[in-house]
């Protein structure tokens, strides 16, 4: 039988977590939480600032985006105290001899998904 989650105990557990097993949407909760406290109350980024945010078409880079977009959607927006920006340093014609698709394509869907402005600049 497959263990339910400690946390909702509705949803069935899929990762085991330091305090126990839990679904995937509680798990995202919590690393979103996580990451809010770390960001926010620790004073890391302060009412006002302008965060600017390397993106590639990476895991690490898109998993950033994901959590700031968590924070910058329509409804957080109004409590947010900092802006996001992305910028994507685009590697040129070199860079698309191993890829169907460009990176910039990638990234332009990314920053459109979470409404986030991008800039992109070229590296030649």
């Amino acid at each position: 039988e497959v263990p339910l989650c400690f946390k909702c105990k509705a949803e069935r557990a899929v990762i085991a977590a330091r305090m126990g097993q839990t679904c995937r949407s509680c798990f995202e909760a919590s690393v979103v939480n996580r990451f809010k406290t770390n960001i926010i109350r620790r004073g890391k980024v302060k009412w006002g600032d302008r965060v600017l945010v390397g993106l590639s078409t990476g895991p690490s880079s898109r998993a950033l985006v994901h959590l700031l977009g968590t924070l910058t959607g329509e409804e957080a927006r109004k409590k947010l105290l900092f802006d996001v920006y992305l910028v994507h340093v685009n590697e040129g014609a070199a860079a698309l001899e191993n890829r169907q698709v460009s990176d910039t394509d990638a990234v332009h869907a990314i920053a459109h998904q979470y409404n986030l402005p991008l800039a992109i600049l070229p590296l030649e």
